[in-house]
């Protein structure tokens, strides 16, 4: 039978089916709520991330009713489509369903539950106004001089490099918190060789390229999706080969200074 973190699948699927039926009707909400939301309702995110943007950047952000918040001095604006809400679901998705499994204890699932939430909110606002601000100072650097690289090219390089690196980051984080804090956890030990590192990057693939495929949301723009997924996929590679080569060569040391 298959399993989970050294436990059965099916009985695992059974103890912790509520609180994933739960993630799922928040995350599609959450998803749905994206989609109508002006920017009046999306102040609780887009205020303090305009505030960080805003001290990476050097200046302020004003806010400018029915259109987000701008800096008139760079013509940048901050609009609901910059809120992060996306990356939040994406960030709650994969902390509950990497992590709330990983212990026996329903009191412990639903104080992780919660803090999945808050932690995802508080990531992807600082991951955010870290993007927003490399999307201010980059293109005057990098654009404008010849070549293959155009402003939206430039746009997902830099989603790619803010939130791709962030999430592995953030699972890496709750993966040793977790065990920190929960005396359940029944790998009692990390989370072993290369999947630190590739389940980060399933839930950032899944989310940006396998939900359109299987909700066929990317058959209004083939070309426009299929030149995303080209530029995507390298780029996450190109993250993901130093982090693993890296964790490679510890393991082969580690190795020969075991052998006698």
């Amino acid at each position: 039978m298959r399993k989970i973190v050294g436990r059965p699948i099916l009985p695992v699927l059974r103890e912790n089916m509520g609180y994933y039926l739960a993630g799922a009707l928040l995350i599609l909400g959450l998803k749905r709520f994206a989609k109508t939301a002006g920017c009046d309702s999306l102040r609780w995110i887009l205020a303090p991330t305009a505030w960080w943007a805003g001290r990476l950047c050097g200046f302020s952000f004003e806010y400018l009713p029915g259109a987000g918040y701008v800096n008139h001095s760079v013509r940048f604006l901050i609009a609901p489509s910059c809120a992060g809400l996306r990356f939040l679901t994406l960030s709650f998705a994969m902390l509950l369903y990497s992590f709330v499994h990983r212990s026996d204890r329903h009191p412990v699932k639903i104080i992780w539950c919660a803090f999945s939430l808050a932690l995802s909110y508080v990531t992807a606002v600082f991951t955010n106004g870290i993007r927003i601000a490399l999307s201010v100072h980059l293109p005057p650097l990098l654009l404008g001089h010849g070549g293959w690289l155009t402003r939206e090219s430039l746009h997902t390089l830099t989603g790619v490099l803010t939130y791709f690196t962030a999430l592995s980051l953030l699972f890496w984080s709750a993966d040793r918190l977790f065990r920190r804090f929960s005396s359940d956890d029944p790998n009692g030990a990390p989370l072993r060789s290369f999947r630190v590192l590739l389940l980060p990057a399933f839930w950032y693939l899944f989310f940006l390229l396998g939900v359109p495929l299987l909700t066929g949301s990317w058959k209004k723009d083939p070309a426009g999706f299929i030149g995303y997924a080209l530029l995507l996929l390298p780029s996450c590679c190109a993250l993901l080969l130093p982090a693993c080569a890296g964790r490679f060569l510890r393991a082969h040391t580690k190795r020969k200074r075991m052998l006698p």
